[in-house]
């Protein structure tokens, strides 16, 4: 018997151990998917929870109606980010590039309020153009 050559039986043996290794790794993808799914159902309850918690406080409120429902929007869509941004917590992780998330977020928020912004900008220097005229 040469030391290339390995007595029959052990390549059996590897492969039972390989498969074992293999269905090991996925119940415990199986296991860690079906936690990511609890709790996103769990965010999604406390959202809509949440969402009937503001609608009660909003309800016995003292507040004229139009801060009422001004309040109410600006905590629904509060608590709908939240959720959102904790869904995709779950779903990706943490972030490990924060700058670059930042700077992703800065520019989106900069496109959505373009029109605000060049409108503002318009009438505040409005008094240059009038002085130089």
């Amino acid at each position: 018997m040469t030391t290339a050559s390995k007595p029959k039986g052990s390549l059996p043996r590897f492969n039972g151990k390989w498969s074992a290794q293999v269905l090991l790794q996925h119940r415990i993808l199986v296991h860690l998917i079906l936690q990511s799914l609890a709790l996103i159902v769990f965010i999604l309850i406390c959202m809509v929870l949440g969402d009937a918690l503001v609608r009660r406080l909003m309800a016995i409120s003292a507040l004229g109606q139009r801060q009422r429902h001004t309040l109410r929007g600006i905590l629904e869509l509060s608590i709908q980010v939240l959720g959102i941004l904790l869904i995709l917590f779950v779903l990706f992780g943490t972030p490990q590039q924060m700058p670059t998330i930042l700077g992703l977020a800065t520019a989106g928020i900069t496109i959505v309020l373009q029109d605000f912004i060049l409108a503002f900008s318009d009438g505040s220097f409005s008094w240059a153009r009038t002085a130089s005229a």
